[in-house]
């Protein structure tokens, strides 16, 4: 692994390096640093109240609200239409849990529908919030059009989350190149910074990029001693990684797992972690793997649980195999493991589908398309 003098003449060992674009697109080191405090996200604020109001349940979404049986809602999708003329977004809602429901009190043939969710993202953010005009339609994430496509009158709680102030990332004893160097004696280069942090393991391998930006950036002599800098961001990033993911770093900093099942215990937002840096470090595994392959449906109790097992399945330990189903259809293709056609045994596959209501059969419709046999146990 590359190393830098530290104090006393010591060498440290880099653990990150501090990354930014360079004129022509091309990646420039601005320092190589040990050590990186403040990395892991504050953890969430309570999940979200969710609240549909006229709304006309169709598919899942209606199954879930049948008091005879009621079924896993699932993770939904929320299209907004805002009503100034704006293309339409789309606001995620993970880990999606009914709470109640009674006649819309301004159209009792409708319904207002109580959600208890994660409000995880929208793929673009709104100028104005939604107007008199704006129209909403509650899809399920996963799954071809089931006619399960439920318009509402309005959705409340979609753009109330405000997560923690992040505190500020220090990078402690960091060496800094040349082109650090110029940008301190030109202090207008200073006053922001928009690159990434490149995390390392002891072997100097890539775990994975965190994106940064910050407007504040402040530099001084680091506790380590020495000629080394302390570069500290006050604004942190968005991408830093759940609070809950840090044993998952601390595992894959001793390099690729290789032990099968390390991931199970793991929350989902720590699963999420695991495939992004299974993703950095993806490499066709060594040789051809022979099937039959066999996912163990217990294990895949959300999202990130399905792709860990499915990757770990039929690529092996901390290798990966798709994250999303888009990245999945990519894999079946070839490059990133086996490429059918194999055989692959789904074991407890009931199981997958009441936990992953849509997303298990989608998967399925995945595999089956692009020449896996898949059998059902």
């Amino acid at each position: 692994m590359n190393a830098h003098e530290g104090p006393a003449g010591r060498d440290l060992p880099t653990g990150y390096l501090l990354l930014h674009e360079g004129p022509d697109g091309e990646e420039v080191v601005w320092a190589r640093c040990a050590m990186a405090q403040g990395l892991f996200a504050p953890p969430r604020t309570p999940r979200d109240l969710v609240r549909l109001l006229g709304c006309d349940p169709r598919g899942r979404l209606r199954e879930a609200l049948d008091p005879a049986g009621p079924h896993p809602v699932g993770d939904l999708s929320v299209e907004v239409d805002g009503g100034w003329g704006e293309d339409p977004h789309w606001v995620l809602l993970d880990g999606v849990r009914l709470l109640g429901r009674r006649p819309d009190p301004a159209e009792p043939h409708l319904w207002e529908v109580f959600l208890e969710a994660d409000v995880v993202g929208c793929d673009r953010p709104p100028r104005h919030p939604p107007g008199p005009g704006a129209r909403f339609a509650v899809h399920p994430r996963h799954g071809r059009d089931d006619g399960s496509r439920t318009p509402c009158r309005r959705v409340d709680g979609l753009y109330t989350y405000d997560p923690p102030p992040a505190p500020p990332l220090r990078l402690l004893g960091c060496a800094s190149t040349a082109e650090l160097r110029e940008a301190l004696r030109r202090p207008r280069r200073m006053r922001g910074f928009r690159g990434w942090l490149r995390a390392l393991d002891r072997d100097g391998r890539v775990l994975r990029d965190v994106d940064l930006e910050s407007e504040t950036v402040r530099t001084g002599p680091s506790v380590l001693g020495g000629t080394l800098l302390d570069i500290v961001l006050e604004d942190g990033a968005d991408d830093r990684p759940d609070p809950s993911a840090r044993p998952v770093w601390e595992l894959w900093h001793r390099g690729v797992p290789r032990e099968a099942g390390l991931w199970r215990a793991l929350p989902a937002p720590a699963r999420r972690e695991w495939l992004r840096l299974a993703m950095a470090n993806r490499t066709p595994p060594p040789g051809r793997r022979a099937g039959p392959f066999r996912v163990d449906g217990r294990a895949a109790t959300d999202e990130p649980g399905l792709y860990c097992a499915l990757s770990e399945a039929v690529a092996g330990p901390g290798r990966y195999y798709g994250w999303n189903l888009d990245a999945l259809d990519d894999c079946l293709r070839g490059g990133f493991g086996p490429a059918p056609p194999f055989t692959l045994v789904w074991e407890h596959l009931e199981e997958s589908r009441r936990s992953l209501p849509g997303l298990a059969d989608a998967a399925l419709e995945v595999l089956r398309e692009r020449g896996a046999e898949v059998l059902e146990r």
